[in-house]
């Protein structure tokens, strides 16, 4: 597997009396670093098996995915075993699947879709004490314009131990059982046929890039303040550079929609956010648990991922059943200013009409 070169370090820090718990003594050597990102990369190899993914994790796995939860809840198996018996039958879906998809070829000859953009599995990939963030870039049908693809990102966070992955973080949901399919899905669109090098190479810390530990620790506390409680929009925009880089693709949008700058659009939202911030919160019925904006803020470079905890209610449970849900922002920190960034978010069906009911 080829060499990584991206420089990730550790290091304590307190901000705000929040603890930052990721990075523990001692902390690992470069090779250790290196190490734990090639674990969390394996993971994702073209053609891995379910047993070779799950010889991956670690016995006493800790799994933050709730669709992995609460199968290990309903069928009261650990972690590990729910990860096990849900990717073996996953091999076994996508082997079904495959050779329909064959069988379907050969029927009535191999359909001309949309090819969508090679995307990269690892377009941002650090590691920092025994955590390593990977996002990967993905592009998806435009469901606003058949045909066309936009730039969205997923992420996962590993916690590696032992040589193993050994605790995980996703943005993964309960599904609502209540659901109606989506009545305007987007356009089926063909896998791209771009040439698979592997790994790829991480577009996100530049290779080569260093940073002391007192930088990464100003660099956190800068991508911190931007979701500090209490912030306005005058001292949110201050954080950021003019030329300001946005990967959000509903915010990309609108800059292109109504031809402005990311750093300009930046500035709306920001207002508008603190427009409805000051508007007075509903407190009727259940209320979800406190969450927090920093369950985990890791950093390398000049980059710094946080981790966002917080509650959703439980839609196979009464109201008022909460459990928790995982997000993500990651920013890019150069001279003090926010100059890039990245989060979860895709563009939304559009809305049903009746021309397209019909």
């Amino acid at each position: 597997m080829k060499a990584l070169t991206v420089t990730a370090v550790a290091l304590p820090l307190v901000l705000g009396g929040i603890s930052l718990v990721a990075q523990q003594a001692p902390q690992p050597t470069p090779a250790q670093l290196q190490a734990n990102m090639k674990v969390a990369m394996e993971f994702y190899r073209p053609g891995i098996t379910p047993e070779e993914r799950i010889a991956l994790i670690h016995p006493d796995y800790q799994q933050h995915n709730q669709t992995y939860v609460k199968y290990a809840k309903d069928h009261n198996v650990s972690a590990f075993e729910a990860f096990s018996q849900i990717r073996r039958q996953q091999g076994v879906d996508q082997a079904a699947a495959a050779a329909a998809a064959r069988a379907a070829a050969a029927a009535k000859g191999p359909l001309t879709l949309p090819q969508a953009p090679a995307g990269n599995t690892f377009h941002i990939l650090y590691a920092e004490g025994d955590l390593v963030v990977r996002i990967a870039q993905r592009w998806a049908p435009d469901p606003n314009s058949p045909g066309s693809f936009y730039e969205n990102f997923f992420w996962d966070t590993f916690q590696v131990k032992d040589g193993k992955l050994y605790q995980h973080w996703d943005n993964g949901a309960i599904a609502d059982p209540r659901a109606t399919p989506n009545p305007n899905p987007a356009p089926a669109a063909a896998a791209s046929t771009v040439p698979v090098v592997w790994p790829p190479a991480p577009a996100v810390p530049v290779a080569g890039c260093t940073a002391t530990p007192a930088q990464v620790a100003e660099n956190k506390k800068v991508a911190m303040e931007f979701f500090r409680a209490g912030i306005t929009p005058p001292e949110r925009i201050a954080l950021v550079d003019p030329n300001y880089v946005q990967h959000n693709p509903a915010f990309h949008r609108y800059a292109l929609e109504n031809k402005v700058s990311d750093y300009e659009t930046l500035k709306v939202m920001a207002t508008r956010a603190g427009t409805q911030a000051a508007a007075p919160a509903a407190t009727q019925g259940p209320q979800p648990p406190a969450g927090n904006m920093f369950e985990r803020v890791i950093g390398a470079c000049d980059i710094v991922t946080m981790i966002h905890k917080f509650y959703a209610q439980d839609p196979t449970q009464p109201a008022g059943t909460y459990y928790d849900r995982y997000s993500f922002d990651t920013f890019r920190v150069r001279n003090g200013k926010l100059t890039e960034h990245w989060d979860g978010t895709t563009l939304p069906a559009p809305a049903p009409t009746a021309a397209r009911s019909n």
